[in-house]
């Protein structure tokens, strides 16, 4: 498996034109087939005696290889295997491995995928554990950052964590990964491309810290993503086609992970698509949530089609701004958040962001810098990639969906309303054009 400029990008830029220091404490990074036989080195080299061994259930094979890798070195394992199907929440699953997990363990490896890895990382730095990771399939984009997404009463908060000690992306560890699940991971990776255009704006708007370097950087990972998508119109399904296409896409996240470290924020995953998708993902439709590839597409392609947009909104001279109605606001973040509206109220009440007076700064900075907004269009998916993208997607299983348009305003201002930074729907509130675009999405997509 070729590595794709990661090596180059883990090398780093120290102090940068931005004015920044660019760095990372990961002291390793080992891609392509067969670099997990370099654990022993790595782990002889750091002289630690006791080692935990974190590993789903799903992966107990890579774990007993583990096992065996590290027969000879003189470290004392303890493994626990987790049964992910028994675990019903990370505050369940942080209870469990502090609950076993001896207090004079000197170093975790994290070994699996998806979701597992961040909460397993971010328990280890609670516990004041170093870990390593290795991954035996395709997981979440800041699997390797310094700053993960965890879960808190169904709202996503972001946490700085220390990073991995070492991060090892061995493809022929990577079994059983579906087409699914590569197209998911790269429509994340797109997802991140359009948290960058809004990262952008968000300097342009609110002034926000940006830095170039970090964008070129991004675009050249994007450039090799472009691999996966044609993977995936081929329709290749040998398992050796799956593994290598799985360690390319693992090899971008951890790519991203590292600008998100660079950039020492999270901004290249807290955006729209990210929100949207959380939305989508957490809305029951006759009794179940929709398929996980539907939910991210229909995210992808709502935030698309309002940051193309954006450009040509921007030049128009609008109307006498509509004050929000307080009572008419309150009741709907009741109904729609539930447990969560304490957390947007105070969001609220801390940033102001919804408040006559931001509204207007903001809307007197986007009149004067239309001009430059209207030329950031190059940092978005470009108009063939999501063509192609409807074409794959109807590989995939299909489920027959009827959405209002007020169940698409829903989502927007779901999306608008969880995040503190300056994202396109919070353009669109701005503008006053926040509901009239909800029913536009509705014809759009033709529900």
């Amino acid at each position: 498996m070729k590595t794709i400029m990661i090596e180059n990008l883990f090398d780093g830029k120290k102090i940068c034109f931005c004015g920044r220091e660019h760095s990372t404490k990961i002291k390793e990074l080992h891609t392509g087939a067969g670099c997990i036989e370099k654990l022993p080195d790595f782990i002889g080299k750091r002289n630690v005696r006791k080692i935990l061994l974190l590993c789903r259930r799903e992966d107990s094979d890579t774990g007993r290889k583990i096992q065996k890798l590290l027969k000879n070195s003189g470290v004392i394992l303890q493994k626990l295997y987790v049964d992910c199907r028994e675990i019903e929440s990370e505050e369940q699953f942080a209870g469990w491995v502090m609950f076993r997990t001896d207090v004079h363990t000197e170093m975790a490896l994290v070994i699996g995928k998806g979701e597992f890895i961040n909460i397993s990382r971010y328990l280890c730095d609670r516990l004041r554990i170093p870990t390593v990771v290795i991954f035996t399939g395709i997981s979440e984009i800041s699997s390797c950052a310094s700053w993960i997404p965890v879960h808190e009463e169904g709202v996503p908060h972001f946490y700085k964590i220390s990073e991995p000690e070492a991060v090892y992306i061995d493809s022929g560890l990577m079994t059983n990964i579906t087409g699914e699940e590569l197209f998911t991971a790269f429509l994340d990776i797109l997802g991140a491309q359009i948290a960058l255009y809004e990262w952008r704006l968000s300097h342009l708007i609110t002034g926000e810290h940006y830095c170039t370097y970090l964008e070129q950087e991004f675009l050249k990972l994007i450039k090799a993503s472009e691999k996966i998508l044609k993977y995936l119109e081929n329709k290749e399904e040998s398992s050796n086609c799956c593994s290598e296409a799985a360690g390319i896409v693992v090899q971008i996240q951890t790519g991203v992970s590292l600008l998100i470290t660079y950039a020492d924020s999270p901004r290249l995953t807290e955006g729209s698509y990210w929100m949207l998708r959380e939305f989508w993902e957490r809305r029951k439709n006759l009794f179940r949530r929709m398929e996980e590839s539907e939910a991210r597409n229909l995210s992808l392609e709502t935030a698309y089609n309002i940051c193309a947009r954006v450009s040509s909104m921007v030049g128009d001279r609008w109307k006498v701004f509509e004050e929000r109605n307080q009572e008419k606001w309150e009741n709907r973040i009741e109904a729609l958040y539930g447990k969560q509206s304490d957390y947007i109220r105070n969001l609220e009440i801390k940033t102001g962001k919804n408040s006559r007076e931001k509204v207007f700064l903001r809307r007197k900075r986007i009149e004067e810098k239309y001009r430059e907004i209207q030329k950031i269009d190059y940092l978005l998916i470009n108009k063939e990639n999501m063509q192609r993208i409807k074409r794959i997607k109807s590989i995939f299983k299909k489920q027959n969906r009827h959405f209002s348009a007020e169940e698409f305003y829903d989502g927007l201002i779901y999306a608008k309303d969880m995040l503190n930074s300056y994202v396109s729907f919070d353009l669109l509130y701005d503008l006053g054009k926040l509901e009239k675009t909800a029913g536009q999405l509705k014809k759009y997509f033709n529900f």
